[in-house]
């Protein structure tokens, strides 16, 4: 089965193999080690010859087959080849896959679609499965949890990989390990087909039938077109391949789907959807087009009538055929962040979606009906329009199974509360994301203007009945324009609430967030009339004892030319907090004790004494960026002298650096887009940094010292939020 030379893997030795293997199966729930098992053991272990990966393979295989009969099957396996001494591991992998159970075979093999290396959402690779027909519901489970139980025995199996998960990623991310990869295309065999799109005109009609000829377009199921990964400048070229290619497919009967991936290197990959060949594609069940650069879907897709997953993410498609509404069968429709302008009439037509994925920073109206998809388990964006054809909030009752993530736009077009009510998002449990925004967008003015469509007592009595269930842990909400927060904002009931952000609001005190328990993020953005946080922003009786577990807080926009600023922030901020970020907070002169922050970021405007009064012992990492009226940076005090990467970035003003060699402990600097700043490395900088960048300062375009571009010098320490923020 060897189709590649061997790879050339690091070895173990046999006492270190057999504690791994060990550790993979006995240690797992505190077995005890029975005596003759651990005799099998070890004769499978020497049959793995010292490669790592053939011991965790066969280990998690007998982790899961704990008894001697299946233990002495694998040792008296055929697939125990001579060659795993040269290090060929295939055979050894290939065991573990044919003791699979049937239903995660075709699961597994599924994953040869995708390129080596290439990261997997999740949830679209179930969503896929279930469109496929590889998910078994026999046990009335519903499809979703069945898939996500596959995922996770292939997890337990070592089949495929988690990706350690960031927090600005939404969903879990997968990788398959390269070897694995080999072996899932070998157990595929001709049913999947993975072509990548060439970018060159140089290709011949003989070199095309080589790439994909007339014989495996007649097996092929599954097909997958990979764009490039380096993004070539001529790669629009990639369309003629890609017609190439489908044009071998066109008339299939037993093509179910057709899949374009890219590359995040890779913006989009212009293609054209064939208006002839879909026609011919009436057994195709999957369609994935999302990042291709199409701008419109023929009518003709309405004639896939067994279409049960479309997605067209990241087009730039402006409108949907009112066809779409006749694939009756269509469980998984996600068009997001596409430039849709408007969705035609009609979608309550779609009785078997289950999944719909609007999202966007500027989603379009939905329509009149959406109530009728009472199978639906997500959707991303519910849009209140203002017309008798748009979608009303009245209808999110009907959407009794909805889980993850709600995001509801447009609140100030609800004109009657009686609507809102009957919504009974506290009976809604499966919640566990939810935005609230009066806008039907993200934009806001940090500047303070009165919402418009909606009085400032009806937000506030809507905002009151839209209470959701005590199980969220993130919760959102845009620009509210009442004069108070209701009640239930911050109410302790909330134990699972981890993050929250409130952003263009007109309240003049903030909710006491500070009861929240679980409370570990909070961002607060364009408070157009806080002027001071008070002991109620702890709760009643907590000035001491809000805010245990918060780790991470952004303020933002908490003063304007136009409202009241922000003089000073309470003295009983979590001890537990490490990071903070402040933007255009110009009258708050101090930061009281904050025994364990040890990240700051200070964007645009800030007071010139911040950082000499402040008292923050632990401080590690200082991010200044936008601040364009800043002419001097005054670094000479106590609590900056520990303070290990800084990070200056867009102050057009910026003249000087007072106290930059007096930080003996700073390892990272990064100044960068400062033209008044003048500055000399070997001068100024001290003699601790093992690393620095300056860019675009004074004379200098650029000067670094053992830099890795692209890596960020406030990546380490600020993560995520604090880098995108200072970009």
């Amino acid at each position: 089965m060897q189709t590649k030379p061997p790879y050339t893997l690091g070895y173990l030795n046999f006492a270190a193999c057999c504690s791994l293997f060990k550790q993979l199966v006995f240690d797992y729930q505190e077995r005890d080690v029975d005596g003759s098992m651990m005799q099998v053991a070890e004769k499978i272990v020497a049959k793995c010859n010292g490669l790592p990966l053939a011991v965790k393979a066969i280990g998690n295989v007998c982790r899961i087959e704990y008894n001697l009969e299946s233990w002495m099957d694998i040792l008296e396996s055929k697939e125990w080849k001579p060659n795993i001494q040269s290090g060929d591991c295939l055979p050894v992998l290939k065991l573990s896959y044919d003791r699979m159970p049937p239903h995660l075979k075709p699961c597994f093999a599924f994953f040869a679609l995708f390129p080596k290396d290439y990261p997997f959402n999740m949830e679209r690779i179930i969503k896929l499965w279930m469109s496929l027909g590889l998910i078994n519901n026999s046990n009335g489970k519903e499809l979703e949890d069945v898939g996500r139980d596959y995922i996770k025995q292939l997890l337990e199996r070592s089949m495929i990989q988690l990706i350690e998960k960031k927090d600005s990623e939404p969903e879990q991310t997968l990788a398959m390990h390269d070897l694995l990869h080999d072996l899932a295309q070998h157990v595929a065999g001709n049913e999947v087909s993975r072509r990548k799109l060439e970018m060159t005109s140089d290709l011949s009609e003989d070199q095309m039938e080589k790439k994909f000829d007339v014989s495996e377009a007649s097996t092929t199921r599954y097909l997958s077109l990979v764009a490039p990964q380096d993004n070539a400048e001529h790669i629009e070229l990639g369309n003629k391949t890609l017609m190439d290619i489908l044009q071998h497919c066109k008339g299939s009967k037993i093509l179910r789907l057709v899949l374009v991936l890219t590359w995040e290197t890779t913006s989009s990959v212009p293609v054209e959807i064939p208006c002839n060949m879909l026609k011919t594609w009436r057994h195709i069940r999957a369609l994935d087009f999302s990042h291709a650069a199409i701008a419109t879907l023929p009518e003709s897709i309405g004639n896939l009538k067994l279409l049960s997953y479309l997605n067209v993410s990241n087009t730039e498609l402006e409108f949907l055929p009112d066809s779409i509404f006749n694939l009756y069968n269509l469980q998984t429709l996600e068009f997001g962040h596409c430039p849709l302008l408007k969705l035609p009439n009609g979608i309550g037509q779609l009785i078997n979606l289950r999944h719909l994925n609007n999202n966007s920073d500027y989603p379009c109206c939905l329509p009149y009906g959406i109530g009728l998809l009472t199978n639906l388990k997500s959707l991303k964006a519910f849009v209140i329009g203002k017309g008798t054809s748009d979608c009303n909030i009245s209808e999110l009752k009907y959407l009794a199974f909805l889980k993850g993530s709600l995001n509801i736009f447009g609140l100030n077009n609800v004109s009657d509360i009686e609507d809102a009510k009957a919504v009974n998002l506290q009976k809604k449990r499966y919640i566990e994301q939810l935005e609230l925004n009066f806008r039907c967008d993200y934009e806001f003015s940090i500047y303070d203007h009165e919402p418009e469509g909606i009085r400032r007592e009806i937000s506030e009595e809507l905002l009151e009945v839209l209470k959701p269930h005590q199980n969220i842990i993130e919760l959102k909400i845009f620009s509210y324009s009442g004069s108070s927060f209701p009640k239930w904002v911050g109410n302790k009931s909330f134990t699972k609430l981890a993050n929250v952000k409130l952003a263009a609001f007109h309240c003049r005190l903030l909710p006491p967030l500070g009861q929240l328990p679980s409370l570990k993020y909070l961002e607060i953005q364009a408070a157009y009339k806080v002027r001071y946080i008070g002991h109620e922003f702890f709760g009643v009786n907590a000035a001491t004892q809000g805010f245990q577990s918060l780790e991470t807080s952004e303020i933002e926009h908490m003063s304007t030319s136009f409202s009241p600023q922000l003089v000073t922030l309470p003295s009983a901020l979590s001890s537990a907090l490490t990071t903070l970020v402040l933007m255009d907070c110009t009258k708050l002169s101090t930061i009281l004790t904050l025994p364990s922050l040890s990240h700051l970021g200070l964007f645009g405007k800030f007071h010139k004494m911040l950082l000499l009064k402040s008292h923050l012992p632990q401080l590690k990492t200082i991010v200044v960026s936008w601040s364009h009226e800043m002419t001097s940076l005054d670094l000479n005090n106590q609590n900056v002298r520990s303070l290990e990467a800084l990070n200056i970035y867009g102050c057009a003003g910026l003249e000087s650096i007072d106290g930059l060699n007096k930080l003996l402990s700073l390892k990272r600097l990064s100044i960068t887009m400062c033209p008044q700043l003048f500055i000399e490395p070997e001068e100024h900088f001290p003699p601790s940094l093992d690393r620095y960048e300056v860019r675009g300062c004074g004379d200098i375009d650029y000067v670094s010292k053992d830099y890795r571009p692209g890596s960020g010098l406030a990546d380490d320490d600020l993560g995520v939020r604090i880098n995108m923020m200072s970009l």
